[in-house]
């Protein structure tokens, strides 16, 4: 009797996967303030008479929807603009923007990648504002993770990021840059925090991190390199005009130059162009943050080569 029901369940299950495949369009085109999609494979693409606000839907393909993965094809929006707060303190506000579960992003982003979870939400929305002056190409795909009740394989285990991962580089080495970094000449918004993953290869265990260009905050104003990281870029008691700004490197990374310091968070722009190396344990993960305080000309971000050796 058990096994009779059981066999109708799964019957019944697969049936519903069957129609959710071949029943909900695989592409979609979905247009500004237009009804959801459960496509597959979307374009998210600025349309020719741009209006204040753009709000595209996306909801699951089907239940074994686990991330979104959306590719900046083309991503432009002016400049982030300085402000002042209430105290008088200085910070950057994107006037025109793209906001997805709460992460605001403007600029210039072509190139840039994000992943988004499913698992737990039925759909997500993308929230372009006060967009008069930007356009947008996005390349969304609805990954689908092997379902865990009956073990069935998935096409998209190649591209599916590990748990809490919002860019992943699944290549040996490759480029990381942060958000509007615009060739250098960019600033990287406000009150982000986020997690780039880097897969680890099979042969290979020691991550070397160049870092191109790297300004994250002022760092209190040191010029001395041995100063430029942990308490000093996530300060404990938080005041204002103190910068919070970092980025968070694996444990057990130390920069070649220096081999003297043992860090994990690490800010200003003393360690530009300097090299970090090392044999991190676990996945390898990297964090960024950015406060709500703005200090001019020392906010670019971050270019990162990274490759195993």
């Amino acid at each position: 009797m058990f096994q009779n029901a059981l066999h109708l369940f799964t019957i019944a299950w697969l049936s519903s996967q069957v129609f959710a495949t071949f029943f909900v369009p695989l592409n979609g085109n979905i247009a500004c303030n237009s009804r959801p999609t459960k496509a597959k494979y979307i374009k998210i693409v600025s349309p020719k008479d741009i209006q204040e606000r753009c709000t595209y839907t996306v909801q699951k393909h089907n239940s074994q929807t686990c991330q979104l993965l959306v590719k900046f094809v083309e991503f432009n929006s002016p400049q982030p603009v300085t402000t002042r707060g209430g105290d008088g303190s200085p910070s950057k506000t994107c006037t025109e923007f793209l906001d997805i579960n709460g992460m605001v992003i403007c600029g210039n982003n072509s190139g840039q990648h994000l992943y988004i979870p499913m698992d737990s939400s039925n759909e997500v929305s993308f929230q372009f504002h006060g967009v008069r002056h930007s356009s947008w190409n996005l390349q969304v795909t609805q990954l689908e993770c092997p379902s865990t009740l009956f073990r069935l394989p998935s096409s998209d285990s190649h591209l599916i990021a590990p748990t809490n991962c919002n860019q992943y580089f699944s290549d040996s080495r490759g480029r990381i840059e942060s958000f509007n970094f615009n060739g250098g000449s960019g600033v990287y918004p406000s009150n982000l925090n986020y997690a780039i993953c880097i897969k680890r290869p099979s042969t290979k265990s020691t991550l070397q991190l160049n870092l191109n260009k790297f300004s994250l905050g002022g760092a209190l104003n040191s010029d001395d390199v041995n100063e430029v990281f942990d308490d000093v870029c996530k300060p404990m008691i938080q005041s204002s005009g103190l910068s919070s700004d970092y980025l968070m490197l694996p444990p057990g990374m130390v920069i070649v130059s220096h081999p003297q310091i043992n860090a994990n968070f690490f800010c200003g722009d003393h360690i530009n162009g300097l090299t970090v190396i090392g044999d991190p344990i676990g996945p390898i993960t990297i964090i960024f943050n950015s406060d709500n305080f703005f200090e001019s000309d020392k906010e670019i971000g971050f270019q990162i080569d990274y490759s195993f050796v």
